[in-house]
């Protein structure tokens, strides 16, 4: 076959003499058939498939060349705004093509064009913010499960402010290892405020005081289930959103001390004191009831509170004797019936809030014995199956 053969066939009023031509054509331009002197040729034949009617032809032509850094920037560009078949092979494979250009390609009508940009083999740091920030649930979904997606904190923050509520994204999310703890929290929360509409939940939530305790209660959980998996950077990180958002209360506070989350309590307690932690948890360890108040009193805790939180350091001291670890789960629930057990010894009842809270969190350790042990229990089973 010769070039004018070549060009002749491209000519063909049949589409599939056409597509068998385009790919011939291809094949010519990476095997240099025709020499080098026959490029410049080649390449007006590119440029003029790209008007060819058939969409079957620029197919072949993109997925010939997608993979090229020799071929004509024009050509490819082209096709990267042509229709769907045509675009996306290009705009998956091809090495000229830059973030600029593919940020328009953003743009295409046909969600599978994103997808094919949020896909690349590499997606750079300023193409994942740009697909944060444009892109719909498609793409953003094709993002989050591409492992050369190069995504930032801010850029994960975006993607959690707009699809924290989309059920798909927010476990892709979940998923990723380097999303902060902050916005893992946030997005946790989000799942709460789903649950609130759920069957089982829904007859428990009978107006809105309900559901602000139900997210209330969710939200504290969370939050020290985070704090219990977290490094000491991930907590002070994760205690700081919670300062920030109004979710360091002190209902939390009482809860991660009884719940014998140490380190989240003295890492709380610290950034709202300003003493350093090792300090703090040594004043834990040492201080007397008049210095765990002056403490008390600096983190802006209400004074109403004051007794129960000496009573709950006083007895975590007995049982622990340190709060630089988190206790044993058998631990805890030793620490929280004797707080709860001195706290109506010393008349303390009538704090029928404070009170209701520690039973609420005396049952959950106790659920959470019950499935520790069970659990145990059920290993030696299956093992032996």
């Amino acid at each position: 076959m010769t070039l004018q053969d070549l060009l002749n066939r491209l000519d063909n009023t049949q589409e599939d003499l056409r597509v068998t031509a385009a790919a011939d054509l291809v094949c010519a331009w990476k095997n240099d058939t025709f020499g080098a002197g026959a490029r410049k040729a080649l390449t007006s034949a590119m440029t003029l498939l790209l008007d060819d009617p058939c969409v079957t032809v620029r197919t072949v032509l993109a997925a010939g060349i997608a993979d090229r850094s020799d071929v004509p920037f024009s050509v490819v560009l082209a096709l990267a705004g042509d229709e769907e078949e045509a675009a996306v092979p290009v705009v998956s494979r091809s090495q000229l093509l830059s973030d600029a250009d593919l940020i328009d390609c953003l743009a295409h009508p046909s969600g599978k064009v994103g997808e094919a940009v949020a896909g690349r083999k590499k997606v750079s740091p300023a193409l994942c913010a740009a697909i944060a920030e444009v892109a719909p649930a498609g793409t953003v979904l094709a993002l989050l499960t591409n492992p050369g997606a190069a995504l930032l904190a801010g850029t994960l923050a975006r993607l959690t402010e707009r699809f924290g509520r989309d059920a798909d994204i927010r476990n892709a999310l979940l998923h990723l290892t380097e999303l902060p703890v902050a916005l893992r929290h946030r997005l946790l929360h989000c799942h709460a405020e789903t649950l609130v509409t759920h069957p089982l939940v829904l007859p428990h939530v009978q107006d809105e005081e309900d559901e602000r305790e139900f997210l209330a209660e969710a939200s504290d959980k969370i939050a020290l289930k985070l704090a219990e998996a977290s490094d000491e950077d991930g907590l002070a990180e994760l205690v700081e959103h919670l300062r920030a958002t109004g979710g360091l209360t002190t209902r939390l506070l009482l809860r991660s001390l009884c719940c014998g989350q140490n380190r989240f309590f003295v890492c709380a307690m610290s950034a709202l004191t300003g003493v350093p932690s090792a300090r703090f948890a040594q004043t834990l360890v040492s201080g007397r009831p008049a210095a765990l108040r002056a403490l008390l009193r600096k983190a802006g805790l209400p004074v109403r509170s004051y007794q129960v939180f000496v009573l709950a350091i006083e007895i975590a001291r007995r049982r622990a004797g340190s709060f630089t670890s988190d206790l044993s789960l058998e631990l805890t629930k030793q620490l929280t019936e004797q707080v709860l057990s001195e706290l109506q010894d010393d008349g303390l009842s009538a704090q029928t809030d404070i009170v209701t809270f520690l039973r609420r969190f005396a049952a959950d350790i106790a659920r959470q014995e019950a499935r520790l042990v069970l659990d145990q229990l059920r290993k030696p089973a299956l093992h032996a199956a």
